[in-house]
């Protein structure tokens, strides 16, 4: 038997006895050969069953490492603080940082040992790149060189075979520049002394509550929320903060990590005994060399009564870390639901109800922290939309990066593939006159698997919807095809356009509650999932799209859904004295 080459970069394009390790290592024009389709590894959590035995261990798995760094944290900085504020600052990196190395594994851990030899385009030797936060770790982690880096160290640490096509050697280290300039310097020393004297005449607490980076934007805010009761935060206070963020650091805070996390070698390659080897270098800076800092930067965070936020706890780095301490002394934390309807069979391992004090959704609650939010956002951004139909057949494309980042239960990295097959399915089913009307809206994905440039060369370049806007792309259809469950399905229904809801409900897992209406969907014509019968029922009701979609059955299931998963008060119905939260 020959040996198996297993591909693991996209920069080797070889036709004989090879394997590629995922969809992403195929070049784009072959991304939907059948013959190369063959020789691709199947993902393994297109396997559901293990999807849901994985995302249990590794939910226990990041608690465990999380209670394993708390004390270590607390030592290093000389704090006491508590589970809930490590909590807080370490998700969602740790829920990432986790899914994405036991991802990389599992995938190496499903090849044969035997005839089997791994295939990379660099020598790796001592390169390595510092992770800043979360943000920074959803950037490299979609790229080609950190991706094959870390399939080289799983494969290298399980001893198996693997040879390079490539003689550069890669030595260098990427770090995070730590060298300050001398004007930064100068700015920071100078603008640490201003900033000393205005918060002396600041006060320092306030009765207000503050909402900061939600979908509730600045002109919302103006217009709806009672200023005596609600303040918006802005973004230049954090910009400052982030600025200077490497002007002060702690570069022994690293050395006392290592030692405080030393680990037994353990015989068995496991992947608990992997991630402990890899985690001390990726740890990333933010919660060491740059902790300091962020405990203590040049803008301070007044106290506030209470905090709502959608985004803040994803992705802020300055105010983040002083909205911390602020949690755990008496201000209330909200999360506020960014997007969604129909709710996941699980999600994020519910470290939001863990943090928040509440979390409000738009879907009737399902786990004990949850609320219902008043109102939903999403009806603001669409209540100027016309009532005439457009001429389009309007369809929203499902993308997702290459490279997962999370385990969850939506269509993530080479899976999108079915969705992108399942749409041209569709398209291709079409009556010819209903084709030409196609117009699709694709997402702008950091090294995404391009299906712009596939569905142009699978029908015409014009297919593309061109506008950015999603109120104009709605406002341009005569039906909408929408590809997955989630906040496109809010602003549809919101919108009265008539529509339909195309998706695999094999990587798109719902809540049990969710069952009831989705059958009742089923039924009325609203969900489905087959690209036959979906474009069949385009083609039968395209004229008149009111015959069907006004149908008294029809528009029951929809107002079901409305009180179920979108909203309890209209926004004509809202005055500025009410409480929001």
């Amino acid at each position: 038997m020959k040996t198996s080459l297993i591909i693991a970069t996209k920069k080797f394009f070889y036709k004989k006895n090879i394997l590629y390790l995922g969809h992403w290592a195929v070049p784009s024009n072959q991304l939907f050969s059948r013959s190369i389709s063959k020789k691709v590894l199947k993902y393994h959590w297109d396997d559901r069953k293990k999807l849901n035995k994985d995302y249990l261990f590794l939910k226990k798995f990041s608690f465990s490492i999380l209670d394993r760094l708390t004390p270590i944290l607390n030592k290093i900085h000389g704090v006491k603080y508590s589970r809930k504020y490590w909590i807080f600052l370490l998700f969602p990196w740790l829920l990432s940082y986790v899914s994405i190395i036991f991802d990389r594994w599992e995938t190496i851990s499903k090849i044969k040992k035997k005839k089997s030899c791994f295939v990379f385009f660099n020598r790796y030797n001592e390169f390595s790149q510092k992770i800043l936060d979360y943000n920074h770790l959803l950037k490299i982690s979609q790229t080609d060189e950190w991706n094959e880096k870390l399939y080289f160290d799983i494969v290298r640490y399980k001893n198996l075979d693997y040879r390079f096509i490539n003689n550069n050697k890669i030595s260098k280290n990427k770090k995070i520049d730590l060298n300050v300039s001398f004007f930064k310097k100068y700015t920071y020393f100078l603008l640490r002394i201003i900033f000393f004297i205005v918060n002396i005449f600041v006060k320092k607490a306030s009765r207000k509550n503050l909402i900061i980076d939600t979908n509730f934007g600045y002109f919302f805010y103006r217009k709806f929320l009672n200023k005596n009761i609600y303040t918006y935060g802005l973004s230049f206070a954090e910009k400052i903060n982030n600025f200077y963020l490497g002007v002060s650091t702690d570069l022994k805070s690293r050395k006392k990590f290592i030692e405080g996390i030393h680990y037994k070698i353990s015989e068995k390659k496991s992947f608990s005994s992997f991630f402990n080897k890899i985690l001390k270098n990726d740890f990333p800076t933010v919660y060491l060399e740059n902790y300091n800092y962020l405990n203590n930067p040049i803008c301070k965070k007044t106290q506030y009564k209470s905090i709502t936020t959608s985004f803040m706890h994803f992705q802020s780095i300055s105010d983040k870390f002083q909205y911390a301490k602020h949690i755990i002394n008496k201000t209330k934390l909200f999360i506020l639901e960014h997007g969604g309807s129909l709710p996941a069979f699980k999600e994020i391992f519910n470290f939001e109800e863990m943090i928040a004090n509440k979390k409000f959704t738009f879907y009737k609650p399902i786990l004990k922290k949850q609320k219902k939010i008043k109102f939903n956002v999403h009806e603001y951004k669409i209540l100027n939309i016309k009532k005439t139909l457009g001429k389009n057949c309007s369809i929203f494309c499902g993308e997702t990066p290459m490279w997962n980042y999370r385990v969850q239960y939506y269509a993530t990295s080479s899976q999108s593939l079915y969705t992108y097959r399942l749409l041209v399915s569709f398209i291709k089913n079409l009556d010819k006159n209903i084709q030409t009307k196609c117009k699709i809206k694709t997402k702008t994905i950091l090294n995404g698997f391009n299906f712009k440039w596939h569905y142009r060369k699978e029908f015409k370049d014009d297919i593309i919807y061109k506008k950015n806007s999603i109120v104009d792309f709605i406002q341009d259809s005569k039906i909408l095809i929408l590809s997955y469950p989630e906040t496109t399905l809010i602003e549809a229904i919101l919108s009265n356009r008539p529509f339909i809801l195309l998706y695999s409900k094999k990587f798109y897992e719902r809540h049990s509650s969710t069952k009831k209406i989705i059958i009742k969907l089923k039924k009325n014509k609203i969900i489905f999932f087959s690209a036959v019968k979906a474009a069949n029922h385009i083609n039968k009701y395209w004229k008149d799209p009111y015959s069907w979609f006004g149908l008294t059955d029809v528009q029951d299931c929809l107002e079901e859904f409305k009180k179920k998963y979108i909203l309890t008060k209209s926004f004509t119905d809202y005055r500025k004295n009410d409480i929001l939260f």
